[in-house]
């Protein structure tokens, strides 16, 4: 039995690494769709149980065979070496999968340097030592982001770099996202770089997508220490858009991170709606993404 069918068997066996009725349904829903998607949710589905700590042997076996049959497959396959290095039972397995990665990254004519060079910095395995110069697009902001994790010092050059960038209107609509999405990792921001980036989006009318990424990411990495109204303010104009299928992987993972007992409704009707799998608008990466906010999330939804 194969698909959706074939999870729905697996909701009895259950592990107890979360409580409360509505969290063991969004630990079913993600072992499911680990067996029934493929490719990148595939990978999606996988790295949310492994963060979460669950299913881990599991995640593993499956990604075995992921491995045996496309790890000849570029780009995917450093999806597949990403899970196995976040799944490996030891430093010297671990390293095994971190090292095919890097292998891929310094291929000069490889498909995937990209792929491997964004999954080298997600894992924090450090292999751009000087300032990326030369570099364009993505892989440059990539290369900045890996270089970020060599010092402090390094972090803060970076996350200069990016907002000035930004603000100044230098990047495309692509870079913008990926910009957005590389500092909320390498936040949280200071004062000074919150005010820069909210000032600018207020000149902007920009589109839905963007606009709730940056949202998401100015809450995410939210100063520390700074008053919670504004906060507020953040999630009131992001979560508004919670509907609009653009906005919802970034509303998401806000909420995932940033929600507290108040965003207790959202949570539970983006959940409920994005597990309808009669919906003609189901999307199994929302599905996943939102079984995760669930997990993640400190207090259980009614």
């Amino acid at each position: 039995m194969k698909g959706f069918q074939m999870g729905l068997l697996l909701l009895i066996s259950i592990p107890l690494c979360s409580k409360g009725q509505t969290k063991q349904m969004a630990l079913a829903d993600l072992k499911s769709l680990l067996y029934s998607e493929k490719e990148w949710i595939k990978v999606h589905v996988a790295e949310f149980l492994l963060w979460r700590n669950c299913y881990v042997d599991e995640v593993r076996v499956e990604f075995l065979k992921e491995e045996e049959q496309f790890g000849h497959v570029p780009k995917y396959r450093i999806g597949i070496w990403r899970v196995l290095v976040q799944a490996a039972t030891d430093e010297k397995n671990k390293q095994y999968w971190i090292d095919k990665i890097m292998a891929a990254y310094r291929n000069p004519e490889g498909e995937d340097r990209l792929h491997a060079i964004e999954t080298l910095a997600k894992l924090q395995v450090g292999v751009v030592q000087d300032l990326p110069a030369g570099l364009e697009s993505s892989f440059r902001l990539y290369s900045l982001w890996n270089y970020a994790l060599g010092s402090e010092k390094k972090k803060q050059i970076v996350k200069n770099i990016l907002i000035r960038d930004l603000v100044s209107n230098k990047l495309t609509e692509l870079e913008m996202h990926v910009t957005s999405y590389i500092l909320r990792y390498i936040g949280p921001l200071a004062e000074n770089e919150y005010v820069q980036v909210k000032t600018w989006m207020q000149t902007k009318d920009l589109e839905t997508a963007l606009r709730s990424n940056l949202l998401a990411t100015l809450l995410i990495a939210y100063p520390e220490n700074q008053p919670a109204n504004e906060q507020s303010e953040l999630k009131k104009e992001l979560f508004a858009m919670f509907r609009d299928a653009e906005a919802i992987p970034h509303v998401t993972m806000a909420l995932a991170q940033k929600s507290d007992d108040n965003d207790q409704q959202i949570v539970s009707d983006m959940y409920k709606t994005m597990r309808d799998i009669k919906s003609g608008n189901y999307n199994s990466d929302f599905h996943a993404m939102t079984a995760y906010m669930v997990l993640k999330r400190g207090e259980d939804v009614k």
